[in-house]
């Protein structure tokens, strides 16, 4: 794409909406930190970007896996080699059951080095007498709930991008000291290692010892568009992120997110609610994929369970009717979300069936399933109970920061079922 086809971002926009974009307080603030950033060394290389996008292409066509995951919400905390290693090591955990009990190759993509602003909605918080904005993400605001801490400081768009920066440099010297070999797979992450589920992962790993190592992708969601455009380069390179991905809420025509999603080579997700219509896949094939790059884009449906079966056969027709290439990688957290003693939860139990609803509509429907997207945590913590009889839920849950996670217990109750998922495929 050449530099005279880029289209600016607006700041703002009058004709679209804008609650999902952050109002600050001053814009030359803004405007110093944005030139600061066009100004800081990439974070991803092309060509890398360029290997995502055959792989994902791959994927779509049934000759790959893709799991994707990581933190809901990064903290620019949590840029530290312990919490990057342990994010890792549940991915790689993951990677490696639905590999070999999958017998496919699998893409590893992290939501991890930037995913650190969330759409919300609703646009304050109220506690108690006291009413705030919405914490947004680290890149935006802060989850100290006091006047100061929620007003959108353009500072953090600058941590934004040295944290992502600080965490990849640690994905990468994790791969250059073989750490994501599968030699070393036992020491990937050994929270859960006092559970039965770790007990399996020990026994497939010593069942395989085929050695292979699995490349680590990272990944966000773009929802600041003119953040994500001060780290493009004038080859239309997204340089601080492998892929990235566009929510629900902002996927609508002419969003400013879809705007900037047009300009970029990387390859580009889009999530899909259960309103989402046949008409909405050919439009975002239209104006995201036009060509039919394999690898370009991805569908990422997020129905739950309970509305999965009604919605997505019509959209996965839609998308065969098109013709052009898309690879299907279900979401099966973020509809599958809800509210228990005021805090939130996800259940273990909706979001393995949505998985298993995804893969039998597929086959249904003749199309390859592409991959998985979920959210966890490399801690023992306990965000998502395990059923509503969970006995978790007559103490308190642990208090999700935006969204809840799968501990790494509950990953591998993911990623088993998921490997004999496709097993039977095969």
């Amino acid at each position: 794409m050449h530099e005279t086809e880029r289209r600016s971002i607006p700041m703002v926009n009058p004709d679209i909406p804008q609650t999902y974009l952050p109002v600050y307080p001053d814009q030359e603030q803004v405007d110093m930190s944005l030139n600061h950033i066009r100004n800081l060394p990439p974070i991803v290389q092309r060509a890398d970007v360029d290997n995502l996008t055959m792989s994902l292409g791959q994927a779509g066509y049934g000759q790959a896996f893709v799991i994707q995951g990581g933190d809901c919400a990064e903290r620019f905390s949590d840029a530290t080699r312990s919490h990057v290693r342990a994010k890792i090591g549940s991915l790689l955990q993951a990677a490696f059951i639905a590999h070999n009990l999958g017998n496919t190759p699998v893409v590893t993509i992290g939501r991890i080095a930037g995913q650190y602003s969330k759409p919300r909605s609703h646009v304050y918080e109220k506690h108690g007498d006291l009413t705030l904005p919405s914490y947004r993400g680290d890149a935006i605001n802060s989850h100290v709930f006091t006047a100061q801490a929620r007003t959108a400081d353009p500072q953090r768009l600058v941590r934004a991008v040295e944290s992502a920066s600080t965490a990849y440099s640690y994905i990468t010297d994790l791969e250059k000291s073989f750490f994501i070999s599968s030699i070393n797979a036992l020491e990937w992450n050994t929270t859960g290692n006092q559970t039965k589920q770790y007990r399996d992962f020990a026994s497939l790993v010593a069942e395989h010892n085929d050695i292979y190592s699995q490349r680590i992708y990272i990944s966000h969601e773009s929802l600041l568009p003119y953040f994500e455009q001060a780290m493009t380069d004038t080859a239309g390179y997204n340089r601080g992120a492998h892929m990235l991905w566009i929510g629900e809420r902002t996927r609508y025509a002419s969003s400013p997110q879809l705007v900037y999603a047009q300009q970029v080579h990387n390859p580009i997700g889009v999530k899909l609610g259960p309103q989402a219509q046949p008409k909405d896949i050919h439009r975002l094939i239209d104006t995201l994929n036009p060509e039919g790059t394999p690898g370009r884009l991805s569908f990422i449906p997020r129905m739950g369970a309970g509305h999965i079966r009604r919605v997505l056969p019509q959209l996965l027709r839609a998308g065969k009717e098109d013709g052009r290439p898309v690879a299907w990688i279900i979401d099966p957290m973020h509809g599958n979300t809800l509210e228990v003693a005021g805090r939130k939860t996800r259940f273990l139990t909706d979001i393995l069936e949505e998985i298993s609803e995804f893969f039998d509509i597929c086959a249904d429907e003749a199309v390859d399933p592409a991959g998985l997207h979920i959210e966890f945590s490399g801690e023992n913590l306990t965000e998502v109970a395990d059923s509503p009889q969970s006995p978790e839920l007559e103490h308190m849950l642990d208090e999700a920061l935006v969204d809840p996670r799968l501990n790494p217990r509950q990953l591998f109750d993911v990623a088993f079922a998921t490997g004999q998922l496709l097993a039977k495929r095969r």
